[in-house]
Protein backbone atom coordinates (compact mmCIF):
# COMPACT_ATOMS: atom_id res chain seq x y z
CA UNK A 1 0.00 0.00 0.00
CA UNK A 2 1.28 3.47 -0.85
CA UNK A 3 1.63 5.84 2.04
CA UNK A 4 0.08 9.21 1.37
CA UNK A 5 1.83 12.37 2.46
CA UNK A 6 0.18 14.46 5.12
CA UNK A 7 -1.72 17.40 3.73
CA UNK A 8 -2.10 20.87 5.12
CA UNK A 9 -5.58 22.30 5.49
CA UNK A 10 -5.85 26.07 5.72
CA UNK A 11 -8.78 27.83 7.35
CA UNK A 12 -9.54 31.54 7.36
CA UNK A 13 -12.50 32.86 9.32
CA UNK A 14 -13.38 36.54 9.02
CA UNK A 15 -16.04 38.64 10.69
CA UNK A 16 -16.94 41.56 8.45
CA UNK A 17 -18.73 44.78 9.27
CA UNK A 18 -20.66 46.28 6.37
CA UNK A 19 -21.44 49.89 7.36
CA UNK A 20 -23.63 50.69 4.36
CA UNK A 21 -25.85 47.63 4.67
CA UNK A 22 -29.34 48.51 5.87
CA UNK A 23 -31.02 45.28 4.77
CA UNK A 24 -30.05 41.65 4.40
CA UNK A 25 -30.15 42.17 0.64
CA UNK A 26 -27.50 44.90 0.96
CA UNK A 27 -25.31 42.53 2.96
CA UNK A 28 -25.85 39.69 0.49
CA UNK A 29 -24.72 41.88 -2.44
CA UNK A 30 -21.45 42.77 -0.69
CA UNK A 31 -20.77 39.20 0.47
CA UNK A 32 -21.55 37.61 -2.92
CA UNK A 33 -19.28 40.08 -4.70
CA UNK A 34 -16.49 39.38 -2.23
CA UNK A 35 -16.94 35.60 -2.45
CA UNK A 36 -16.87 35.73 -6.25
CA UNK A 37 -13.64 37.77 -6.24
CA UNK A 38 -11.95 35.41 -3.80
CA UNK A 39 -13.03 32.30 -5.73
CA UNK A 40 -11.91 33.81 -9.06
CA UNK A 41 -8.41 34.63 -7.79
CA UNK A 42 -7.59 31.71 -5.51
CA UNK A 43 -8.14 27.92 -5.53
CA UNK A 44 -10.22 27.96 -2.35
CA UNK A 45 -13.69 27.27 -1.07
CA UNK A 46 -15.46 30.33 0.32
CA UNK A 47 -18.72 30.28 2.27
CA UNK A 48 -20.79 32.70 4.27
CA UNK A 49 -21.57 31.41 7.73
CA UNK A 50 -25.20 32.33 8.33
CA UNK A 51 -25.14 33.18 12.01
CA UNK A 52 -26.84 36.51 12.28
CA UNK A 53 -29.77 38.46 10.96
CA UNK A 54 -27.88 41.73 11.41
CA UNK A 55 -27.55 43.37 8.00
CA UNK A 56 -24.28 45.09 8.89
CA UNK A 57 -22.41 41.94 9.91
CA UNK A 58 -21.25 38.88 7.97
CA UNK A 59 -18.94 35.97 8.62
CA UNK A 60 -16.87 34.24 5.93
CA UNK A 61 -15.13 30.89 6.01
CA UNK A 62 -12.37 30.21 3.48
CA UNK A 63 -10.70 26.82 3.21
CA UNK A 64 -7.89 25.47 1.08
CA UNK A 65 -5.34 22.69 1.15
CA UNK A 66 -1.98 21.58 -0.14
CA UNK A 67 1.15 19.66 0.67
CA UNK A 68 3.24 22.62 1.80
CA UNK A 69 2.17 24.60 4.89
CA UNK A 70 4.02 27.74 3.74
CA UNK A 71 2.16 27.78 0.41
CA UNK A 72 -1.21 27.29 2.10
CA UNK A 73 -0.43 30.05 4.62
CA UNK A 74 0.74 32.42 1.85
CA UNK A 75 -2.56 31.97 -0.03
CA UNK A 76 -4.57 32.72 3.11
CA UNK A 77 -2.39 35.76 3.84
CA UNK A 78 -3.15 37.10 0.34
CA UNK A 79 -6.87 36.60 0.94
CA UNK A 80 -6.51 38.39 4.28
CA UNK A 81 -4.88 41.34 2.52
CA UNK A 82 -7.70 41.36 -0.04
CA UNK A 83 -10.30 41.44 2.75
CA UNK A 84 -8.52 44.28 4.56
CA UNK A 85 -8.39 46.29 1.33
CA UNK A 86 -12.13 46.29 0.71
CA UNK A 87 -13.99 49.57 0.69
CA UNK A 88 -17.47 48.09 1.12
CA UNK A 89 -16.66 46.31 4.38
CA UNK A 90 -14.24 46.29 7.29
CA UNK A 91 -12.63 43.30 8.96
CA UNK A 92 -13.68 43.14 12.61
CA UNK A 93 -11.95 39.83 13.37
CA UNK A 94 -9.82 37.50 11.28
CA UNK A 95 -8.29 34.17 12.26
CA UNK A 96 -6.08 31.91 10.19
CA UNK A 97 -4.96 28.38 10.99
CA UNK A 98 -3.08 25.74 9.02
CA UNK A 99 -3.60 22.16 10.20
CA UNK A 100 -1.67 18.98 9.40
CA UNK A 101 -3.86 16.05 8.47
CA UNK A 102 -2.56 12.58 7.70
CA UNK A 103 -5.96 10.99 7.05
CA UNK A 104 -4.88 7.68 8.54
CA UNK A 105 -6.61 5.32 10.91
CA UNK A 106 -5.51 7.45 13.88
CA UNK A 107 -8.49 9.73 13.25
CA UNK A 108 -10.84 6.79 13.75
CA UNK A 109 -11.93 6.51 10.14
CA UNK A 110 -9.83 4.87 7.49
CA UNK A 111 -10.09 5.64 3.78
CA UNK A 112 -13.31 4.50 2.11
CA UNK A 113 -11.45 1.95 -0.01
CA UNK A 114 -10.17 0.15 3.12
CA UNK A 115 -13.50 -0.11 4.95
CA UNK A 116 -14.63 -3.29 3.24
CA UNK A 117 -18.04 -1.89 2.26
CA UNK A 118 -17.11 -1.15 -1.34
Amino acid sequence: MNELSAVRIGILRAVLVIPGARTLKDRRQVVLSLRDRIAARFPVSCHELDRTDLPGRAELLVTTGGLDAATVRAALDKISALLHGQGACMVADLRVQVLDWAGDASDGVGPWWERGDV
